[in-house]
């Protein structure tokens, strides 16, 4: 299965892709900061999200561009636009790059892993991104649905995707 770490054309080092997959923990990002893994993050979900982060010599640094973009996304997404990029920022930008499906227990494709993703960037779930709907999956998805009102059923349908994806 391809997850959706492998497809950011080569700017996600392997290294990170596999503590992604593990259940990787969402930094605080400020502007100015200058962390290689981190920040290169931070720029393949802008880019999976349509903007165009400046890559070269400066890709571990969160620069003016890359706040300027980070900024935008908060507005589209009615975030707090602070520039700061912190598990609501970071939910969303997983999130927005979802078809956005229905899924529940039993499912395995490479939204599950999105949604796993996502809801590791919201709360720290702690939860692999291998793609299946198992009951971590679940337990983590009610636990979301209960974070934000919504009706538990541990199923994530439109109403959990689109909270999700203005990173509530």
């Amino acid at each position: 299965m391809t997850g959706p770490m492998e497809s950011f054309d080569g700017f996600v080092p392997s290294a990170l892709c596999g503590r992604i997959r593990q259940g990787v923990r969402y930094p605080k990002l400020r502007p100015g900061a200058v962390h290689y893994d981190n920040v290169l993050l931070l720029k393949s979900w802008l880019k999976k999200n349509g903007y165009n982060p400046t890559y070269g010599s400066q890709t571990a640094h969160y620069d003016r561009t890359t706040q300027r973009l980070v900024q935008h996304f908060q507005v589209r997404c009615a975030l707090k636009t602070d520039a700061i990029v912190g598990p609501r920022t970071w939910c969303a930008l997983v999130a927005h790059t979802s078809s956005r499906p229905t899924l529940r227990r039993g499912s395995r494709q490479y939204d599950v892993q999105l949604l796993q993703l996502a809801l590791n960037a919201r709360f720290d779930s702690g939860l692999g991104s291998d793609g299946v709907f198992g009951a971590a999956t679940e337990r983590e998805v009610k636990r979301y649905q209960r974070l934000v009102g919504l009706a538990v059923d541990g199923v994530a349908g439109a109403k959990t995707w689109s909270n999700l994806a203005r990173g509530r």
